[in-house]
């Protein structure tokens, strides 16, 4: 199983983390930026500084995933 995952729920791009700790949360695009939005976090116990890199380590997904 990837990592991430982006999928398209209801018309809403979102993207998932597949390992600890675990999220999803909602994309949204303003021009050439992007944001993720209303995150849920899967991992309760996960710190906020163990989230706060695996959310970093997802915007480099997508940029990565955006420029081919």
């Amino acid at each position: 199983m990837p990592v991430f995952e982006v999928y398209n729920a209801a018309g809403v791009q979102t993207i998932r983390r597949n390992k600890y700790p675990r999220f999803s949360a909602k994309i949204t695009f303003d021009g050439d930026a992007s944001d993720l939005e209303d995150v849920v976090v899967l991992d309760e116990e996960a710190t906020p500084e163990v989230l706060a890199k695996a959310l970093r380590k997802a915007g480099e997904f997508l940029i990565k995933k955006s420029n081919g």
